[in-house]
């Protein structure tokens, strides 16, 4: 994986997980947050695979499975 494809797969994780973390706290009801926590979940776990894509390391695709 190239240095920039990198950065920008990271700065679209580190954005996704940004917008659910708003969207936590602007929705209101218990449904939606639940699925938003999910997502939030698979978002992180998107993270710490491009990560681990970069490292190259089975420790984080352990992680992030």
């Amino acid at each position: 994986m190239n240095e920039t494809l990198f950065v920008q797969l990271l700065d679209l994780a580190c954005g996704a997980l940004l917008l659910t973390a708003v969207l936590v706290l602007w929705r209101r009801e218990l449904a939606v947050i639940i699925r938003v926590f999910a997502l939030q979940g698979l978002t992180l776990a998107a993270l710490v695979s491009v990560l681990a894509a970069h490292e190259d390391s089975v420790e984080l695709w352990a992680v992030a499975v």
